[in-house]
């Protein structure tokens, strides 16, 4: 009986440490969004990531043309934020 109780705790103790992991790579993975990397695709595309889940890939030129294009979008982005949707940043 004793050997018993003996597994028993160690598949609780399991479960519980599979439960602060899960935790701990949740947190992990939100405080990961808004901390931008940069990847080359195999594509030869330019990826971002810390966007959203899933990285943001453009061709060189095509981000060539956004950056050209900054103060229109932050201006478009100024006189449109009463409709656009505004997520919050976790901390």
């Amino acid at each position: 009986m004793f050997t018993k109780m003996s597994k028993l705790d160690d598949v609780e103790a399991m479960r519980e440490e599979i439960d602060r992991l899960k935790k701990e790579l949740n947190k992990a993975q939100k405080s990961a969004y808004g901390k931008l990397s940069f990847k080359v695709s195999p594509k030869k595309a330019i990826s971002v990531y810390g966007l959203q889940r899933m990285p943001v890939t453009l061709y060189a030129q095509q981000w060539q043309t956004l950056l050209r294009c900054k103060k229109e979008i932050l201006q478009f982005i100024e006189d449109n934020s009463e409709d656009l949707a505004w997520k919050e940043q976790e901390e």
